[in-house]
């Protein structure tokens, strides 16, 4: 990920983060960008680098919620894509789930949800199951309105992935 001395896409880039690299929002700019059909705006961070405290500016729309840690996996998931539109009725949010290992992304899966996709999900990771082909379920909340939740849980790493 890009991580730029203003917000903006023209702007230089300073350094890059790996994926998974944690990251403190320190602020969000006013600006905008559009990218997949999902408008957010530009953030400004905070993160560590070679030992160094350093900050700069990334697209909202490249941010992962929270971390969850299975040993030496990590599983960040985020929003990726908006689709269809809000005039019809039939906005949709394409959410992706990255399992990463030492800042690479070994697994992921996607799937779209119709509605309320926003900032402020639950997310919890339960083992197996007691499903024997797989390691690791994630239960992902994203409540509409603070009233209605829809509850998905997501297969994400087989027992061939070894994660």
């Amino acid at each position: 990920m890009n991580v730029r001395i203003a917000p903006n896409k023209d702007a230089q880039v300073v350094t890059q983060l790996l994926a998974g690299e944690p990251v403190t929002i320190l602020s969000s700019a006013s600006e905008q960008f559009t990218q997949n059909g999902w408008t957010t705006n530009w953030v400004k961070i905070g993160f560590e680098k070679n030992g160094k405290r350093q900050d700069g500016y990334v697209w909202g729309g490249v941010l992962g919620f929270h971390a969850l840690q299975a040993g030496d996996v990590s599983f960040v998931y985020a929003v990726v894509k908006k689709e269809g539109n809000e005039t019809e009725g039939s906005e949709k949010y394409r959410v992706e789930i990255r399992a990463i290992r030492q800042q690479q992304i070994i697994s992921s899966v996607t799937t779209t949800i119709g509605i309320g996709a926003g900032y402020d999900t639950e997310a919890a990771l339960y083992g197996n199951l007691g499903m024997k082909a797989y390691q690791n379920v994630i239960r992902l909340d994203f409540p509409l309105a603070h009233v209605v939740t829809i509850n998905m849980r997501f297969v994400v790493c087989g027992m061939a992935l070894n994660c």
